[in-house]
């Protein structure tokens, strides 16, 4: 009776909502692509930046590290996710990085992680450097 009971509510909750109860964000703000930055000496050490028009020392930055289990995926896997940050948060820039696989070799979960601050560094280290939209 209780799992009945909870589904009648879910679904009341469900239908209650409808699409015209959100006011769709329509924000025209200009961005600065930057695409496919080497960070690294690795071909797969690349990097695409969005960057707000009117971003300062104190804009804040999402950096985006895509799935795949650290064997496969792409950066170019998260573009509908860079899309809704930039709609939702325009004064935010983004950071999107590719690593390398993991290859149970030369390549393990420490190089992995080296990447990713690799990646970091290299966005700290040249954010006074990265052109102005």
């Amino acid at each position: 009776m209780r799992k009945l009971y909870l589904l009648f509510i879910s679904t009341i909750i469900f239908l209650s909502c409808k699409d015209d109860d959100y006011e769709a964000l329509d924000l025209n703000t200009s961005y600065r692509e930057i695409i496919d930055t080497a960070y690294g000496e690795h071909a797969r050490h690349k990097i695409d930046l969005y960057l707000p028009e009117n971003r300062n020392a104190n804009t804040k930055l999402i950096v985006m590290i895509h799935g795949g289990a650290w064997i496969s995926g792409d950066k170019s896997d998260l573009k509908a996710s860079v899309e809704a940050i930039r709609r939702l948060a325009p004064d935010i820039a983004v950071a999107n990085i590719n690593y390398r696989y993991i290859d149970g070799q030369s390549v393990l979960i420490q190089e992995q992680l080296h990447d990713v601050e690799k990646a970091i560094n290299f966005l700290t280290t040249n954010a006074g450097e990265l052109p102005m939209c």
